[in-house]
């Protein structure tokens, strides 16, 4: 995990709470007055929404970062003196059992921008079911936080097992806010995996010139661009020769196109030169970011160099 300023801590059990697949905790009412005196604030002023790191007792400061450590939210300060309340996959999560000390400090996160879930196993899911809305619906309702690492429960109606996600990468930091936040989320599964080696996705080198032919049988051509951490700004330019095309680019949709993209260049056949500029608050700091890349034919043939 990143670090995160610890504000207040102390030392409670757990005890399994049976409130579904939500990551909101209960807490002691004498929690929230410790809490408040040792900050000096009133009711009114506290943070919101109120982030917790649980850890297993016994981890030092460095060991807040292995696996046994959890983000949550809380649900309420009615639970009994000296439990944390802990719904039960999250008790699994944090590998402790019920009576267990943990220790329970108030942290501040980042916002969210970016998470990466990877589907833990194909399975069916009802027809028409968008998976996409579900997720993003259960984690505006039912989450607080999302650490990398965790793996998330999603109830479908008329299913009986949930849908498993598990949290594979997070912008801007390994452990995030998610309320009230824009968090544009990428959805991974065997799939999207199978459909990148189908379509052959290549890769796209700075610097290095690649050229491009496009036929009526072949609309669009998709490119891999890995951007390392760190980087200022990237540019990309597309060169047409022949005919008119479009560009399009995406950190998250691997077929980047006229509805799903983050940056386009979709002006008129007259500019055969088409150009998107990517400024560095779009990139990891962290580990680097891919970008997909496509660029789109709109006449029957075109020839272009990208660059």
């Amino acid at each position: 995990m990143s670090e995160s300023k610890s504000y207040f801590s102390c030392v409670l059990r757990c005890r399994k709470l049976a409130v579904g697949y939500t990551d909101k905790v209960t807490l002691p009412a004498s929690f929230l007055a410790s809490f408040l005196d040792t900050l000096n604030l009133d009711y009114e002023n506290m943070p919101s929404p109120l982030i917790l790191r649980v850890k297993q007792q016994g981890l030092s400061k460095a060991g807040a970062s292995d696996s046994q450590a959890i983000y949550c939210g809380v649900r309420e300060f009615s639970g009994d003196e000296g439990i944390i309340g802990i719904p039960d996959w999250l008790l699994e999560e944090l590998q402790v059992q019920d009576e267990d000390a943990v220790v329970v400090e108030t942290v501040k996160l980042e916002k969210g921008q970016f998470a990466q879930l990877q589907l833990v196993e194909d399975r069916e899911t009802p027809q028409n079911m968008d998976v996409r809305a579900v997720l993003e619906s259960h984690m505006r309702q039912r989450m607080t936080a999302l650490f990398v690492g965790e793996t998330i429960c999603v109830n479908v109606g008329g299913q009986s097992m949930p849908i498993r996600f598990t949290v594979s990468a997070l912008e801007p930091a390994s452990a995030v806010d998610i309320v009230d936040t824009d968090l544009s989320v990428d959805i991974v599964n065997q799939q999207n995996q199978t459909q990148d080696r189908q379509t052959s996705i290549a890769e796209l080198v700075p610097d290095k010139t690649q050229k491009i032919t496009i036929g009526s049988s072949q609309t669009k051509q998709t490119y891999r661009l890995h951007v390392p951490a760190q980087t200022a700004a990237v540019e990309v330019v597309l060169e047409c020769h022949l005919g008119d095309a479009s560009l399009f680019a995406s950190r998250l949709v691997r077929d980047a196109g006229v509805q799903d993209n983050d940056w386009s260049d979709v002006s008129a056949p007259s500019h055969t030169t088409k150009r998107l500029y990517i400024g560095s608050s779009q990139f990891s700091s962290i580990s680097g970011t891919d970008i997909y890349v496509s660029v789109v034919g709109f006449t029957p043939e075109c020839q272009a160099n990208l660059v």
